[in-house]
Protein backbone atom coordinates (compact mmCIF):
# COMPACT_ATOMS: atom_id res chain seq x y z
CA UNK A 1 0.00 0.00 0.00
CA UNK A 2 2.70 2.52 1.04
CA UNK A 3 4.68 1.71 -2.62
CA UNK A 4 1.56 1.96 -4.18
CA UNK A 5 0.99 5.55 -2.84
CA UNK A 6 4.48 6.41 -3.53
CA UNK A 7 3.81 5.63 -6.86
CA UNK A 8 0.67 7.54 -7.46
CA UNK A 9 2.64 10.69 -5.59
CA UNK A 10 5.69 10.69 -8.47
CA UNK A 11 3.08 9.88 -11.19
CA UNK A 12 1.26 12.82 -9.78
CA UNK A 13 4.17 15.03 -10.08
CA UNK A 14 5.61 13.95 -13.63
CA UNK A 15 2.21 14.83 -15.29
CA UNK A 16 2.11 18.44 -13.74
CA UNK A 17 5.44 19.18 -14.55
CA UNK A 18 4.63 18.12 -18.05
CA UNK A 19 1.84 20.37 -18.15
CA UNK A 20 3.86 23.36 -17.23
CA UNK A 21 6.79 22.69 -19.79
CA UNK A 22 3.80 22.28 -22.41
CA UNK A 23 2.91 25.89 -21.26
CA UNK A 24 5.93 26.84 -21.37
CA UNK A 25 6.79 25.79 -24.49
CA UNK A 26 3.03 27.29 -26.10
CA UNK A 27 4.29 30.78 -24.69
CA UNK A 28 7.41 30.70 -26.00
CA UNK A 29 6.37 29.36 -29.33
CA UNK A 30 4.00 32.15 -29.19
CA UNK A 31 5.20 35.04 -28.31
CA UNK A 32 7.23 36.04 -31.32
CA UNK A 33 3.12 36.47 -32.07
CA UNK A 34 2.18 38.54 -29.67
CA UNK A 35 4.89 41.20 -29.09
CA UNK A 36 4.16 43.43 -32.04
CA UNK A 37 0.77 43.25 -30.72
CA UNK A 38 1.66 44.50 -27.05
CA UNK A 39 5.19 46.52 -27.46
CA UNK A 40 4.89 49.96 -29.49
CA UNK A 41 4.80 49.53 -33.14
CA UNK A 42 7.04 51.04 -35.73
CA UNK A 43 4.56 53.22 -37.64
CA UNK A 44 3.67 54.93 -34.53
CA UNK A 45 7.31 55.85 -33.71
CA UNK A 46 7.61 56.95 -37.75
CA UNK A 47 4.81 59.15 -37.14
CA UNK A 48 5.81 60.33 -33.76
CA UNK A 49 9.31 61.69 -35.23
CA UNK A 50 7.70 63.26 -38.65
CA UNK A 51 5.34 64.83 -36.43
CA UNK A 52 8.38 66.45 -34.31
CA UNK A 53 10.47 67.37 -37.27
CA UNK A 54 7.05 69.17 -38.88
CA UNK A 55 6.20 71.04 -35.18
CA UNK A 56 10.09 72.06 -35.38
CA UNK A 57 9.70 73.67 -38.69
CA UNK A 58 6.81 74.99 -38.46
CA UNK A 59 8.01 77.13 -34.43
CA UNK A 60 10.64 78.66 -36.92
CA UNK A 61 8.83 79.64 -39.82
CA UNK A 62 5.47 81.17 -37.85
CA UNK A 63 8.24 82.94 -34.94
CA UNK A 64 9.44 84.93 -37.54
CA UNK A 65 5.62 86.72 -37.90
CA UNK A 66 4.80 86.37 -34.12
CA UNK A 67 3.36 83.42 -34.79
CA UNK A 68 0.48 85.60 -36.06
CA UNK A 69 0.52 84.98 -39.63
CA UNK A 70 -2.71 86.46 -40.56
CA UNK A 71 -2.03 90.09 -39.64
CA UNK A 72 -2.19 92.29 -42.53
CA UNK A 73 -0.59 95.10 -41.34
CA UNK A 74 2.78 94.63 -40.86
CA UNK A 75 6.30 96.73 -40.50
CA UNK A 76 9.16 95.16 -42.81
CA UNK A 77 12.74 93.80 -41.35
CA UNK A 78 15.55 92.39 -42.47
CA UNK A 79 13.08 90.64 -45.22
CA UNK A 80 10.51 89.82 -43.27
CA UNK A 81 7.58 91.72 -42.89
CA UNK A 82 6.43 91.43 -39.10
CA UNK A 83 3.36 91.83 -37.32
CA UNK A 84 2.34 94.96 -35.34
CA UNK A 85 0.65 93.07 -32.60
CA UNK A 86 -0.20 96.63 -31.07
CA UNK A 87 -0.82 99.67 -33.13
CA UNK A 88 -2.26 102.91 -33.40
CA UNK A 89 -1.69 105.14 -35.99
CA UNK A 90 -2.53 108.39 -34.14
CA UNK A 91 -0.02 110.66 -32.06
CA UNK A 92 -0.03 110.69 -28.76
CA UNK A 93 -2.58 107.68 -28.14
CA UNK A 94 -1.63 104.17 -26.92
CA UNK A 95 -1.97 101.23 -29.40
CA UNK A 96 -4.35 98.56 -29.21
CA UNK A 97 -3.54 95.19 -29.39
CA UNK A 98 -4.44 93.64 -32.56
CA UNK A 99 -4.75 90.02 -31.11
CA UNK A 100 -6.96 88.67 -28.22
CA UNK A 101 -4.64 85.79 -26.53
CA UNK A 102 -1.67 85.30 -28.49
CA UNK A 103 -1.15 81.87 -27.14
CA UNK A 104 -4.15 80.87 -28.59
CA UNK A 105 -3.85 82.32 -31.72
CA UNK A 106 0.15 80.91 -31.88
CA UNK A 107 -1.89 77.45 -31.44
CA UNK A 108 -4.31 77.65 -34.28
CA UNK A 109 -1.22 78.92 -36.66
CA UNK A 110 1.06 75.44 -35.48
CA UNK A 111 -1.82 73.72 -36.21
CA UNK A 112 -2.82 74.84 -39.23
CA UNK A 113 1.20 75.50 -40.23
CA UNK A 114 1.77 71.67 -39.56
CA UNK A 115 -1.64 69.80 -40.86
CA UNK A 116 -0.64 68.64 -44.31
CA UNK A 117 2.80 67.51 -42.50
CA UNK A 118 0.80 65.38 -40.06
CA UNK A 119 -1.50 63.67 -43.06
CA UNK A 120 2.05 63.41 -44.78
CA UNK A 121 3.45 61.33 -42.08
CA UNK A 122 0.18 59.46 -41.72
CA UNK A 123 0.20 58.37 -45.60
CA UNK A 124 4.41 57.39 -44.80
CA UNK A 125 3.71 55.60 -42.12
CA UNK A 126 1.06 53.31 -44.05
CA UNK A 127 3.27 52.67 -46.93
CA UNK A 128 5.76 51.60 -44.93
CA UNK A 129 3.72 48.92 -42.67
CA UNK A 130 2.57 45.90 -43.96
CA UNK A 131 0.91 44.39 -40.82
CA UNK A 132 -0.69 47.77 -39.71
CA UNK A 133 -3.40 49.94 -40.79
CA UNK A 134 -3.08 53.71 -39.89
CA UNK A 135 -6.04 55.53 -39.64
CA UNK A 136 -5.92 59.60 -39.51
CA UNK A 137 -8.29 61.33 -37.61
CA UNK A 138 -8.22 65.13 -36.24
CA UNK A 139 -5.82 66.43 -33.98
CA UNK A 140 -5.50 68.79 -31.01
CA UNK A 141 -2.06 70.81 -30.61
CA UNK A 142 -1.56 72.69 -27.31
CA UNK A 143 1.54 75.16 -25.98
CA UNK A 144 2.04 73.70 -22.61
CA UNK A 145 5.37 75.54 -20.46
CA UNK A 146 7.75 73.27 -21.69
CA UNK A 147 6.38 71.90 -24.47
CA UNK A 148 4.73 71.62 -27.89
CA UNK A 149 2.24 68.92 -27.49
CA UNK A 150 0.40 67.23 -30.11
CA UNK A 151 -2.49 64.90 -29.58
CA UNK A 152 -3.37 62.55 -32.23
CA UNK A 153 -6.63 60.66 -32.64
CA UNK A 154 -5.13 58.07 -35.30
CA UNK A 155 -6.48 54.57 -34.79
CA UNK A 156 -4.02 51.82 -35.15
CA UNK A 157 -5.34 48.27 -35.94
CA UNK A 158 -2.36 45.76 -36.07
CA UNK A 159 -2.67 42.28 -37.43
CA UNK A 160 -0.34 39.22 -37.41
CA UNK A 161 -1.99 35.98 -38.60
CA UNK A 162 -4.87 35.57 -36.60
CA UNK A 163 -4.29 37.98 -33.67
CA UNK A 164 -5.73 41.64 -34.10
CA UNK A 165 -5.13 44.54 -31.86
CA UNK A 166 -6.23 47.80 -32.08
CA UNK A 167 -4.76 51.32 -30.51
CA UNK A 168 -6.02 54.91 -30.32
CA UNK A 169 -4.43 57.92 -29.72
CA UNK A 170 -0.83 59.12 -29.88
CA UNK A 171 0.63 61.41 -27.77
CA UNK A 172 3.67 63.95 -29.26
CA UNK A 173 6.02 66.29 -27.18
CA UNK A 174 8.12 68.15 -29.00
CA UNK A 175 10.29 70.32 -26.57
CA UNK A 176 10.41 74.08 -26.51
CA UNK A 177 10.20 77.33 -24.96
CA UNK A 178 7.60 78.78 -27.14
CA UNK A 179 5.51 79.15 -23.86
CA UNK A 180 7.57 81.31 -22.33
CA UNK A 181 8.09 84.09 -25.33
CA UNK A 182 4.76 84.23 -26.00
CA UNK A 183 4.21 85.03 -22.14
CA UNK A 184 6.68 87.86 -22.28
CA UNK A 185 5.27 88.96 -25.86
CA UNK A 186 1.58 88.99 -24.40
CA UNK A 187 2.75 90.96 -21.72
CA UNK A 188 4.36 93.37 -23.53
CA UNK A 189 1.65 94.04 -25.48
CA UNK A 190 -0.02 94.81 -22.21
CA UNK A 191 2.38 96.79 -21.10
CA UNK A 192 2.20 98.48 -24.39
CA UNK A 193 -1.58 99.32 -25.18
CA UNK A 194 -1.89 100.76 -21.44
CA UNK A 195 1.29 102.94 -20.88
CA UNK A 196 2.36 102.81 -24.38
CA UNK A 197 5.78 101.38 -23.59
CA UNK A 198 7.40 98.36 -22.17
CA UNK A 199 10.71 98.09 -20.16
CA UNK A 200 12.53 95.12 -22.36
CA UNK A 201 15.23 94.55 -19.23
CA UNK A 202 12.52 93.81 -16.85
CA UNK A 203 12.11 90.42 -17.78
CA UNK A 204 15.98 89.13 -17.09
CA UNK A 205 15.29 88.63 -13.20
CA UNK A 206 12.30 85.80 -14.32
CA UNK A 207 13.60 84.47 -17.14
CA UNK A 208 17.49 84.66 -17.56
CA UNK A 209 17.27 82.53 -20.71
CA UNK A 210 15.17 84.99 -22.63
CA UNK A 211 17.17 87.28 -24.78
CA UNK A 212 14.56 90.63 -25.09
CA UNK A 213 15.80 93.60 -27.99
CA UNK A 214 13.48 96.52 -27.85
CA UNK A 215 14.77 98.31 -31.03
CA UNK A 216 13.79 101.88 -31.71
CA UNK A 217 12.77 102.06 -35.75
CA UNK A 218 11.90 105.56 -35.64
CA UNK A 219 8.66 106.83 -36.96
CA UNK A 220 7.21 105.55 -33.68
CA UNK A 221 7.72 101.66 -34.35
CA UNK A 222 9.51 99.28 -32.55
CA UNK A 223 10.75 95.94 -33.16
CA UNK A 224 10.83 93.12 -30.25
CA UNK A 225 13.01 90.39 -30.88
CA UNK A 226 12.42 87.66 -27.94
CA UNK A 227 15.20 84.74 -27.99
CA UNK A 228 14.99 81.40 -26.13
CA UNK A 229 19.06 81.11 -25.39
CA UNK A 230 18.34 77.56 -25.06
CA UNK A 231 16.65 76.48 -27.50
CA UNK A 232 17.39 79.29 -29.83
CA UNK A 233 13.73 79.46 -30.82
CA UNK A 234 12.22 82.86 -31.54
CA UNK A 235 9.72 85.41 -32.00
CA UNK A 236 9.41 88.57 -33.84
CA UNK A 237 6.75 91.76 -33.76
CA UNK A 238 6.41 95.32 -34.54
CA UNK A 239 4.51 97.73 -32.24
CA UNK A 240 3.64 101.49 -32.28
CA UNK A 241 2.20 103.28 -29.69
CA UNK A 242 2.32 106.68 -27.86
CA UNK A 243 3.79 108.47 -30.67
CA UNK A 244 4.83 111.98 -30.66
CA UNK A 245 5.22 113.67 -33.74
CA UNK A 246 8.40 115.35 -34.88
CA UNK A 247 9.41 118.83 -33.28
CA UNK A 248 7.34 117.73 -29.98
CA UNK A 249 8.30 119.47 -26.50
CA UNK A 250 10.62 122.11 -28.05
CA UNK A 251 9.28 125.60 -28.79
Amino acid sequence: MYLRGKRGQVTLFVIIAIIILAAIAIIAFSYPKIKPLISRTTPQVEIESCVQKAVADAVAKLGSSGFTPKIENTFPYQGNNLPYLCYTSENYKTCTAQVGVLKTEAETALAEAIKPAVSKCHAQARVASRNTQVEEKPFALSITPNNIEVKLNSVFTLTQGDAKQTVSGLNVKVASGVYNLLFIAQDIINLEARYGDAFAEGYLREFPHIKVQKLDQGEGSTIFILTDTTTGEQTLFAVRSRVFPPGYGYS
